[in-house]
């Protein structure tokens, strides 16, 4: 019987677009087929898969699994990839249907739950925020729980920073008012002052086969809060470095704890100013917007692929060459409204040091205000000659592009 491959695949722009020509072109090179669920309405090529199934949502799983079962009349699947974060619980239980994989039902809890996540990640071990669930962000609830301001209040299943709210005392705190309703898909996290990483990882067997460890220029949630800022990553390559080596660590004990067989993973991770390190969350999904080809550039390989052949080779081995003091920035807008004109792009297609990017936005577009940290005008990833200079550089690209772009009927 035929192998195959099965992507979960919402088409959310250009990146995602890469991620699948990447995963089908690796399944071809191991003679196996790949194939693609989207919703209605998403058109794909020869190129990005082998056949196309549609559904009319993701959120009755049933509707998948109905192809999946087909599917498996004729091949051997070994693997259901989801391209994008909110389809990583179906995938992981469509898995375990067909009987691919055990335990990933549980998988599935603790990348998605932070809830679970959390609890998890203390059982094992692993450094922690303190935190605890509410019932009514009363301030008696706050005084009880044994946190101190700041504090984040944040979905236990959110993704991107959307839906999240940094709160600095008891008065921010009531000025909430989220309904009950909505209260119950929430959490309350101490809030880690200091830096925050993302270690990227390839998996085979439960075992780390490729990982990279960036640092991000600020965290997520606050380049959401406050468009000025640069939000930018770049590898960290030097891991003799005591907190790097400590992420790495860590992040080999929550994959394989969590119950990781093949796969990929994204971890946050947190350095406060005494470095010490806390775990932020964990995601069993493709790095997001501007990582995958930060990782491209930096190490000579694609992500996408690399997770397909260690779905499809036994003891796969990732062949990477590194290229130190590399990082990737969004473009970000510090304006909304209609784009009448956008930053002059020969001039990033010309500049030595930019080694890829991608515009997504096209004039006459409306840029509103950002509700996710990935919220721009495109990314670009930039070589440079030592560490202290990349995110200056990126800094330089993205404020002569902000400068650049003109808006109306907007702010």
């Amino acid at each position: 019987m035929k192998q195959a491959i099965v992507v979960i695949y919402r088409d959310f722009g250009p990146v995602y677009r890469l991620n699948l020509k990447a995963m089908a072109r690796a399944a071809r090179e191991q003679n196996a087929t790949a194939f693609v669920i989207t919703l209605d309405g998403t058109e794909i090529s020869d190129i990005e898969a082998d056949a196309h199934f549609k559904v009319s949502n993701f959120s009755d799983f049933s509707l998948t699994l109905t192809i999946l079962d087909e599917l498996a009349k004729d091949f051997q699947i070994k693997s259901v990839l989801p391209a994008y974060e909110e389809d990583v619980g179906l995938a992981l239980q469509a898995m375990e249907h067909l009987g691919v994989r055990e335990n990933m039902q549980a998988l599935s809890e603790f990348v998605r739950n932070k809830n679970v996540m959390q609890a998890k990640a203390k059982e094992i071990g692993v450094p922690i925020a303190q935190s605890y669930i509410p019932s009514t962000l009363s301030v008696e609830e706050f005084n009880q729980s044994g946190l101190h301001f700041p504090v984040i209040v944040k979905p236990y299943d959110g993704m991107g920073s959307r839906s999240t709210y940094k709160v600095h005392n008891e008065t921010e705190l009531q000025d909430l008012a989220l309904s009950n309703e909505i209260l119950k898909q929430y959490r309350v996290e101490e809030f880690i002052e200091g830096e925050q990483f993302h270690v990227d990882s390839v998996i085979q067997n439960g075992e780390v086969i490729f990982k990279s460890v960036s640092e991000y220029s600020t965290t997520p949630l606050k380049s959401l809060q406050d468009p000025t800022t640069l939000f930018a990553s770049q590898i960290i390559f030097d891991e003799s470095v005591p907190h790097i080596k400590e992420m790495i660590r860590l992040n080999e004990i929550i994959i394989r704890e969590f119950g990781f067989v093949n796969g990929v993973a994204h971890v946050e991770f947190f350095l406060t100013p005494d470095k010490r390190v806390y775990f932020g969350e964990i995601g069993a999904r493709l790095p997001g917007v501007y990582v995958s080809n930060l990782i491209k550039e930096g190490y000579q390989i694609k992500m996408a692929e690399e997770w397909v052949r260690a779905e499809l080779v036994e003891k796969h081995v990732v062949q990477y060459q590194a290229r130190p003091y590399v990082g990737a920035a969004l473009l970000k807008s510090v304006c909304t409204g209609r784009i009448d004109e956008l930053g002059d792009e020969q001039k990033i297609i010309e500049d030595k040091q930019v080694l890829y990017h991608q515009i997504w936005k096209q004039v006459g577009q409306e840029f509103e205000k950002a509700s996710m940290s990935c919220d721009a005008f495109g990314f670009v990833v930039v070589k440079c000659d030592s560490h202290e200079e990349v995110f200056p550089k990126l800094q330089q690209i993205n404020l002569r592009y902000q400068s650049e772009s003109k808006f109306s009927n907007g702010n």
